[in-house]
This record gives structure tokens, sequence and C-alpha cells, in this order.
């Protein structure tokens, strides 16, 4: 098995192809029969590389910490192997979750076209869709330590406070 590196930034490849490459390709696609990128004046492009930064400096902040703190990757098919609540895990349980979202609506701020608008929707739908399953993942995987830390910090709103885990 290769790795734990080297399996973080194949998933995190295999996402970014998919998810902000293929998908709004297709989206062009369907939208004006074939594969035209045009992008939106000066200030969106400004406004998009502020989410996008933002967005890209979260994942791999968080990513990197799975990888080194966690011992595993963001992929749930290969999870980590130690709880990690550090970093911006301190102030929301899914970080990877927003960063995707900044990075969606900055490619659709981006974009001058409709059907890209629906980048962010999609993007939560899926992540809504996926919640409940990582969540059973990480009770079985963590038990009481995860439960402690799912009742002190939210999944989608950062908490101004960071989250400081139970003695003991």
């Amino acid at each position: 098995m290769p790795p734990v590196w080297a399996r973080a930034l194949a998933y995190l490849a295999m996402i970014g192809a998919g998810w902000l490459v293929a998908l709004p390709a297709a989206l062009l696609v369907a939208e004006r029969g074939r594969l035209v990128v045009a992008l939106r004046p000066a200030p969106f492009l400004l406004a998009a590389g502020v989410l996008a930064a933002a967005g890209l400096a979260l994942a791999l902040g968080a990513g990197y910490l799975l990888v080194v703190r966690g011992r595993g990757t963001p992929l749930p098919l290969d999870p980590t192997r130690a709880l990690v609540v550090a970093g911006p895990y301190r102030h929301v349980r899914n970080p990877q979750a927003i960063a995707m979202v900044l990075l969606s609506s900055a490619e659709a701020l981006a974009l001058d076209a409709a059907l890209p608008a629906l980048l962010p929707v999609l993007t939560l739908v899926y992540l809504a869709s996926t919640a409940r399953w990582e969540e059973r993942q990480l009770t079985a995987a963590f038990g009481a330590p995860y439960l402690h830390y799912r009742r002190h910090v939210r999944k989608w709103l950062p908490r101004l406070r960071p989250y400081a885990p139970a003695a003991g």
C-alpha cells in the first residue's frame, strides 16, 4: 500500500479533478452545447480568487492534520487512525467540507455561465448526503471522545472559542 501522503495526494487530485474540473466542464457543455470557458469581469475574479485562496488554504491545512496527526487521509474509505481535534478542527467538525464549498463557490463566481452556479448547491447536497455515514464511521472508530467532540463542535458553523478535549 502506498504511504499515507501518496494516498492523500491521490485522493485530493481525484476529487479536485472530478468535482472542480469534470463537473463544471459538464455543466458548461450542458449549458452551451460545447465546452466554452468564459470568465466574469475582474471584480468577480478578485472575489473568486479570495474564496479560492481561503478554500485551498483550509483544505491543505486540514488535510495536513489528517495525515500527520490522524495518520490517515481525507478520504472516508481510508480514514484516520486517530481523532483529529487540532487546528481548524478545534473550531468546526468538517473544515474539508467548508473548503470544498468555498472552492466550488469561487469557481461558480469566476465562470460567466448560469449552470456552474449550481456547483456550491451540488456540493452541499453531496456533503449533506454523506454526513450521517461519516458520523457513524467516526462514532464506531473513536466512541466517547468523538461523541464529546460532536456535542461541542458544530459540523458547519465554526465556534469562536477553540474546542479543548475533556481531560481523562
